[in-house]
């Protein structure tokens, strides 16, 4: 019993120094350690930092969310503080007034998983399926991928983080970068979309 106990232990200790390894690269590979050395070949993004407790801040608005009811008083008018202080770095990549959206995300990853908790997601679905007036599967699956990445563009820092605190994507991503506060290096990227040419 005691050797089976040694050998559990053990493949327990090998499994969290893996998860310790994986989690160390995932921060390494977050696209301000890389940016510069694309920067000819990606889109001009510009930077917002992220503090700890704007990190905190995200993390708690997402379990808010995800909680469901009454949202917290003091958690929304953090968001609305967070957008306050970030609509200028918006503002450097699409003045206001331009016309423009501009697509966000944290050092990691985008909030690609919160369009379909936004109204404004079944609104752009019904206006892109009347448009097609074709009812196939295909037809409708190409209205969700069209509302999807209508949803995802942003005109403001309140409507990029109206996405960021429904994702769960963007949760995760804060969760493992306040588990190893040492390497706080978290921002919000922002950059205008320029359509690939094919």
């Amino acid at each position: 019993m005691a050797a089976a106990l040694r050998r559990v232990a053990a493949t327990l200790l090998h499994l969290l120094t893996m998860l310790r390894a994986a989690q160390a690269t995932v921060l390494d590979i977050n696209i301000e350690e890389w940016i510069e050395e694309l920067a000819d070949v990606t889109m001009p993004t510009a930077f917002f930092p992220l503090t700890i407790a704007d990190g905190e801040l995200l993390r708690d608005a997402y379990l808010d969310f995800a909680a469901g009811g009454e949202a917290d008083a003091g958690i929304a008018a953090g968001v609305v503080a967070l957008a306050a202080r970030m609509q200028a770095v918006l503002e450097t990549v699409a003045p206001a007034g331009c016309g423009e959206p501009v697509f966000v995300k944290t050092s990691c990853r985008s909030a690609k998983d919160a369009p379909t908790s936004q109204k404004r997601f079944d609104d752009k679905f019904k206006a892109a399926a009347a448009a097609k007036n074709d009812a196939s599967d295909n037809a409708l699956i190409g209205c969700l991928l069209e509302a999807g990445l209508e949803t995802m563009k942003s005109f403001s820092a309140a409507e990029s983080l109206e996405l960021f605190v429904k994702s769960e994507r963007v949760y995760q991503d804060m969760l493992l970068a306040l588990q190893q506060p040492q390497r706080w290096k978290q921002n919000i990227a922002v950059y205008i979309r320029i359509p690939a040419q094919l």
